[in-house]
């Protein structure tokens, strides 16, 4: 694996106006850009001007990362110990893939594709034997990502995923998040860890507002057994509507007002995280086998199960 925050290598693939660049630590997006064309004047001289708008936003001192990959774990467990076959093991926050340096399956145009097997580091902290493929593939539109994990030991593999995009939003523009069916109810975390407690969901109806504010009491994880998409509007005439298959919650977050949480060279702009997940965070009082949580995927030896996120991306003209 590679220390958080060292230097990585930069992979970039496009498709028309569509414009990505990855690193091969953690398989992290870095950007996502829509080149955009708008007219201009000067001395009575009509030109075209050619911009790129920014999707993808740094997060900061506060979460200090793009848009990190969350396997084998989501959040945390409690004293960050799972237990397997009766023996703890230390797990990390989120796990250890945002760290991992990944090898290069193949790059083309508009297509890269990672890839991520276990080491004897990675058995020390989760032992089980896997293969997780990262693909980034640009169209016109936005892009999409489709993440492949494979179970390649002999034992049943429990494991969580997820992915945790940090789009640039800005909040005197009203940012909200539109469902196709708003879920009934909500979870949240207290340190990382799952609450007992189903909160009612946060408005009614299906705009719910995504303001910074709205999230002064940490994430809302959202079970999504009807919706398959959302669309959130940013600010600035950016929206995003992402669709995803294979994963069974969405959570929207931001790290909490007034706290250094500015995105870089972003003027007044900071994020919105909207995170599909497989699985949950562990709940503050589990102390079992990480193979009985129901909540988690789980792979028979030799099986793999695809998980994939496409994201639509759009500025209006009054941008």
């Amino acid at each position: 694996m590679s220390p958080s925050g060292a230097s990585s290598e930069i992979l970039e693939v496009s498709s028309g106006p569509s414009r990505l660049r990855v690193a091969r630590t953690g398989a992290e997006l870095l950007s996502a850009e829509m080149a955009i064309t708008s007219s201009a004047s000067s001395a009575n001289v009509l030109s075209r001007v050619d911009n790129s708008v920014e999707f993808i936003c740094f997060g900061g001192e506060t979460w200090p990362h793009h848009a990190p990959v969350l396997f084998p774990a989501i959040c945390r467990h409690p004293d960050d110990t799972i237990t397997v076959d009766g023996r703890p093991h230390r797990l990390g926050h989120h796990g250890f893939l945002r760290d991992f340096e990944f090898s290069v399956v193949s790059h083309a145009d508009d297509e890269v594709v990672l890839r991520a097997t276990d080491t004897a580091e990675t058995h020390s902290q989760y032992p089980f034997s896997f293969v997780v493929d990262i693909a980034y593939r640009a169209v016109p539109t936005g892009f999409q990502v489709d993440f492949i994990v494979t179970n390649s030991g002999s034992d049943p593999m429990p494991y969580g995923l997820g992915w945790h995009p940090a789009f640039r939003r800005t909040n005197d523009d009203r940012p909200s998040v539109t469902w196709e069916e708003a879920p009934e109810h909500v979870h949240r975390v207290r340190e990382n860890l799952l609450t007992e407690t189903i909160h009612p969901p946060p408005h009614h109806g299906s705009v719910w507002p995504a303001d910074a504010s709205q999230f002064s009491a940490g994430g809302l994880i959202c079970p999504v057994p009807v919706s398959s998409s959302v669309r959130c509007r940013l600010g600035g005439g950016r929206s995003v509507e992402m669709s995803w298959r294979g994963f069974d919650h969405l959570t929207l977050w931001s790290p909490p007002t007034g706290e250094g949480t500015s995105c870089r060279s972003a003027g007044d702009a900071d994020l919105l995280c909207v995170e599909p997940w497989r699985g949950l965070p562990a709940r503050a009082d589990w102390t079992g086998e990480e193979s009985d949580r129901v909540d988690l995927a789980k792979l028979n030896p030799g099986d793999s199960a695809a998980h994939t996120v496409r994201c639509t991306l759009s500025v209006s003209d009054t941008h």
